[in-house]
């Protein structure tokens, strides 16, 4: 007979089963949106970056194209057409060398094929002359030369706008050193002074016994330039090199005589025409300056007697200087 096991009783654990409350539900939604709020966010991040660079990619073509600029440059300044080398208009900095490097000056390509720069055309000619050979050829007419400054200016060529700058020696006291003949006689301010004329920085002629003497700011004791029987009688003076925008003269009576003058002084203009400046009918006692209100330049001056007795001395121009071309 067999003997009969004895059965295994199997217990099982109890577990307490809670039930779910609304508000830890609700707290379990909250979470779970909050992260797809965030995983949705960093998307769009994503994707703003993405256009962001397609942006900056489609800008970087479009820059590339407008300065990938052709090795010749067909400009239309203000209706006058020039043909150029693009090398010619970065010879230097300038606004020119920026515009067509694509570096902060947009110029935009007409359908014809020609950039076109809203700037007076008739004044473009010299200086583009200027940045292709190094050298600028002035025109005859100040008042043009005074509107081609204001182009170079304009399109920033410092080394022209340099050598077009004015030197200003301008009247301060009546015994002063601040005259153009006084400042060609120390060659331009480098040396101690000597007489212009023997230096070859001024040209003197006329009807003196000695005109050379009118330039000679170290002639002592004064030295009558003019005379007796001199009406209608003049003495020359020519600077070399430069024009002189007048601002006013000086001149000293001799000593000799009268002192009461009557004389003018003329200017040589661009048409070989001489201008009167100033008139004079008066009484000169020692020495005096004049004002003179003049838009032109001149290299050339001279002084008229109107009447016969003419005793001066010590001639003395003021005035803005110009360097003529080839003289820097």
């Amino acid at each position: 007979m067999k003997r009969k096991e004895p059965s295994k009783k199997v217990v099982y654990e109890q577990y307490e089963v809670k039930p779910v409350t609304q508000t830890e539900t609700e707290i379990g939604t909250l979470k779970l949106n909050q992260l797809v709020e965030l995983d949705f966010q960093k998307l769009k991040e994503h994707q703003l970056k993405l256009e962001n660079e397609k942006a900056d990619f489609e800008r970087m073509k479009e820059n590339f194209s407008k300065t990938n600029f052709p090795s010749i440059i067909k400009l239309d300044v203000g209706g006058h057409q020039f043909k150029t080398s693009i090398s010619t208009l970065r010879r230097e900095e300038s606004m020119l060398s920026h515009m067509f490097s694509g570096s902060g000056y947009l110029v935009e390509k007409e359908a014809d094929g020609f950039y076109f720069i809203d700037r007076p055309g008739k004044y473009f000619t010299p200086i583009l002359h200027y940045l292709q050979t190094g050298s600028f050829i002035p025109p005859d007419n100040p008042q043009k030369l005074n509107a081609i400054r204001q182009e170079v200016q304009f399109y920033e060529i410092k080394s022209l706008i340099d050598l077009l700058a004015p030197i200003p020696r301008h009247f301060k006291d009546l015994r002063d050193q601040e005259g153009v003949l006084y400042w060609l006689g120390t060659k331009k301010g480098t040396e101690k002074y000597q007489n212009p004329y023997s230096l070859g920085a001024v040209k003197v002629s006329g009807n003196g016994s000695d005109p050379v003497s009118a330039v000679d700011y170290a002639m002592n004791p004064l030295k009558d330039i003019g005379g007796c029987s001199w009406k209608d009688k003049y003495i020359q003076i020519e600077v070399i090199g430069i024009t002189i925008q007048p601002s006013s003269y000086s001149l000293s009576y001799s000593g000799y005589c009268s002192n009461y003058l009557h004389w003018r002084l003329e200017a040589l203009d661009t048409n070989n025409n001489w201008k009167i400046l100033m008139n004079h009918s008066e009484s000169l006692n020692d020495r005096k300056n004049w004002t003179i209100f003049s838009e032109e330049s001149f290299s050339s001056f001279r002084l008229v007697s109107v009447q016969n007795c003419y005793h001066v001395c010590h001639f003395e121009i003021y005035g803005d200087c110009f360097l003529k071309i080839g003289n820097k």
